[in-house]
């Protein structure tokens, strides 16, 4: 399971939430039920933040919850920020490097919401499984996934962890780019899509 949220803050307490964000990354070893985490900063709204989730279970993300750790941090977070929001999502298929081969730590986070069509909802998740395989083709691509909101199955997301700015950019403006989002557009009532760079990571 997948938890995704959203939050904004004033330029003040900017860098604060990030030392925030950075001490949930280096308390990663204490939570054994969060398998992946990172945060970023959007790069087109400076004081927008994603935190990205990935959890055993949607249970054990309940239970962790109400750890004093977790509690402390969660506090914290709701002192520093103005909108705060999470999704909880069904994952829908997940792709990513072996331990041996993903070195340095991703530098920036891609995040997509997608809104599906009410008569395009079931086919939309065979159409990401397609896509997320040759995205993750791309060099510098080192994480992909997909999942649906638990409360509103006509709401997608997309995610995924890249090398380097340039590596996205590369593949942004390759052709290979619209073998993606030129059938999408069709199966949508809206897309957004955010560039963040990474403040805070930890894995297995």
């Amino acid at each position: 399971m997948t938890a995704l949220y959203h939050l904004q803050c004033d330029e003040m307490n900017r860098q604060p939430l990030i030392e925030v964000l950075k001490g949930i990354a280096s308390s990663y070893d204490e939570l054994p039920a969060l398998r992946h985490f990172a945060a970023g900063e959007s790069r087109t709204r400076p004081g927008s933040f994603l935190m990205f989730g990935k959890w055993t279970s949607e249970q054990a993300f309940l239970d962790a919850g109400r750890e004093p750790l977790m509690t402390g941090q969660r506090e914290a977070l709701m002192n520093l920020t103005t909108v705060k929001t999470r999704d909880l999502l069904w994952p829908l298929g997940h792709l990513e490097r072996p331990p041996e081969a993903r070195g340095a730590p991703p530098r920036v986070m891609v995040s997509t919401t997608m809104v599906a069509k009410k008569d395009k909802v079931e086919c939309l998740p065979a159409f990401l499984e397609n896509a997320r395989g040759q995205i993750f083709k791309w060099p510098g691509n080192r994480l992909i996934e997909n999942g649906q909101n638990f409360a509103g199955p006509d709401f997608f997301h997309g995610y995924g962890e890249w090398d380097s700015l340039e590596a996205l950019d590369a593949y942004m403006n390759s052709p290979e780019i619209n073998d993606f989002f030129e059938p999408l557009k069709g199966k949508l009532v809206s897309q957004t899509l955010d560039v963040l760079d990474v403040v805070a990571f930890a894995e297995d």
